[in-house]
């Protein structure tokens, strides 16, 4: 038999459902389709806030505590879920980025809405930042058609900001959302650095990844393409295999023993996982990560193996990202993401110079 609390939430559940239903039936995701034009991604049904007023149970309980946000950021979501909601339209809304706010409007829409709304999404983007402005850009954000999370380690942004400032790069960032929307995590999450372009993923630019990956054809992926043998008990890999056997304690527990044959997948900690994914781990894993990531005693300044453990963990968190999320220790690249020069599909130009350093079977599907 149910508890009075179990029945409450199904019943809150199925009155969102509904409702959701009635005011705006094609706003399950911002984007649901990979391959909505400008137009039909600015067609999304009006609603307005005063029918999910906070009166109805609908808004919940904060997302922010005193362990992932400010005490500013917790006070301010307080107010502003406690107040009367005015009505607001979200018809013809696209995705844009506030560099005065460190806030994408879409993803603060869905925060301060029914947290179902959350986890109705098809994909959310988590983005780290440093910097004011910030060290990237950003503005590949709205280049693309998705929410985007940003979680910046400056101050005085609300629930954009890391309590900790400026610690365990975007590791800490990334965790930080996996906890923050644990209960309704949304079906896929995509966590990158912040930048357009980088070395690690050839000529494939983020915001091209992000319109053109194909969601429904792997729990995990990888978005660089860069690749090596660093992770493995070979010659040449040693400093890097020898960081992951130092930390496996850390692990064991939740992972069972280290893989004999180390480990290898795309490289450099951007990917976009599944939902179902994450939450085959259990909560405290991901608490662990936060956890090692914020530790004021540990250095995470770039150094020699060995030298700072803050930057060793940087190092062991990347090359098991893949083992923690369910795929195989060794991935076979060629088999899971194609072998051979890729194209863009928007202007022609070739984006990869190696064969092995593409990502054609999971960019445009």
């Amino acid at each position: 038999m149910m508890s009075m609390n179990e029945q409450r939430s199904k019943f809150e559940l199925f009155i969102t459902c509904v409702t959701l239903c009635i005011f705006f039936p094609r706003y399950g995701s911002f984007a649901s389709n990979n391959n909505l034009g400008k137009n039909e991604r600015e067609a999304i049904q009006e609603v307005k806030f005063s029918d999910l007023s906070s009166k109805s149970g609908f808004f919940g309980k904060a997302w922010c505590d005193m362990k992932l946000c400010s005490r500013d950021a917790c006070v301010e979501e307080e107010n502003i879920r406690t107040k009367k909601v005015k009505s607001e339209s979200i018809a013809n809304i696209t995705i844009y980025f506030s560099k005065q706010k460190m806030r994408e409007e879409a993803f603060e829409r869905i925060f301060y809405s029914s947290k179902y709304l959350m986890q109705m999404q098809k994909l959310i983007v988590v983005t780290t930042s440093y910097g004011f402005p910030p060290r990237y850009s950003l503005s590949w954000i709205e280049l693309q058609p998705w929410p985007v999370f940003v979680s910046t380690k400056e101050a005085g942004f609300g629930f954009a900001s890391e309590p900790w400032g400026n610690a365990g790069q975007e590791i800490a960032s990334y965790m930080r959302f996996i906890l923050m929307f644990w209960d309704h995590l949304p079906e896929h999450i995509a966590f990158v650095h912040g930048h357009e372009k980088a070395w690690h993923q050839e000529g494939y630019r983020m915001s091209y990844m992000l319109k053109h990956a194909c969601l429904d054809k792997f729990e995990y992926a990888s978005l660089n393409a860069f690749e090596n043998e660093a992770w493995r008990p070979i010659k040449g890999s040693r400093s890097y295999f020898n960081i992951i056997k130092k930390y496996w304690k850390l692990v064991e527990p939740y992972l069972g023993p280290m893989p004999k044959y180390g480990f290898k997948e795309k490289c450099c900690a951007q990917f976009i996982v599944s939902r179902e994914r994450i939450k085959a781990r259990p909560r405290e894993l991901y608490e662990l990560i936060l956890n090692q990531m914020t530790d004021e005693k540990k250095n995470y300044r770039r150094a020699p193996h060995g030298k700072n453990s803050g930057w060793d963990l940087i190092h062991f968190w990347e090359a098991i990202w893949h083992y923690i999320f369910g795929e195989n220790a060794l991935v076979n690249t060629k088999k899971k993401y194609g072998y051979g020069i890729d194209k863009n599909i928007e202007d022609g130009r070739l984006i990869n110079k190696r064969p092995e350093r593409t990502l054609k079977r999971f960019i445009v599907c």
